[in-house]
């Protein structure tokens, strides 16, 4: 039978989920402010897949996997101030690193794609 997080609730309102020790929660949020600031973390690392790993109550957010800051599809830290910061795999990147990064990714997709069509891969 697989463990389930214990829910710790703190006298001021905040809830956390831990296992292990460690924050964790597959389902939600393992971090629960009062504040209203949500924070998802995995094996006591900040992750989420399918959207930001920290929502802040006063309008920041952050994207995590594994531990890092990382974002693919736009910055991986957007400040309530309007301010943006670019990581990939946890690297800080300015925003224009960040646009090439993204072009050279999506063109050796495509040739891949191209290399790969109608042949046979032997596995």
């Amino acid at each position: 039978m697989k463990e389930e997080p214990e829910l710790v609730v703190q006298l001021n309102g905040d809830k956390h989920w831990v296992l292990n020790g460690e924050l964790h929660r597959e389902n939600g949020p393992a971090m629960e402010l009062a504040s209203g600031t949500q924070k998802w973390y995995l094996n006591g690392k900040m992750h989420r897949e399918d959207g930001p790993a920290a929502i802040y109550s006063y309008g920041s957010q952050q994207w995590w996997i594994h531990g890092e800051p990382h974002r693919e599809d736009g910055p991986a830290v957007e400040y309530d101030d309007g301010s943006k910061e670019w990581y990939i795999y946890g690297e800080q990147l300015t925003e224009e690193e960040f646009n090439s990064w993204v072009l050279q990714k999506r063109l050796h997709a495509n040739l891949l794609d191209r290399s790969t069509k109608g042949r046979k891969i032997k596995v």
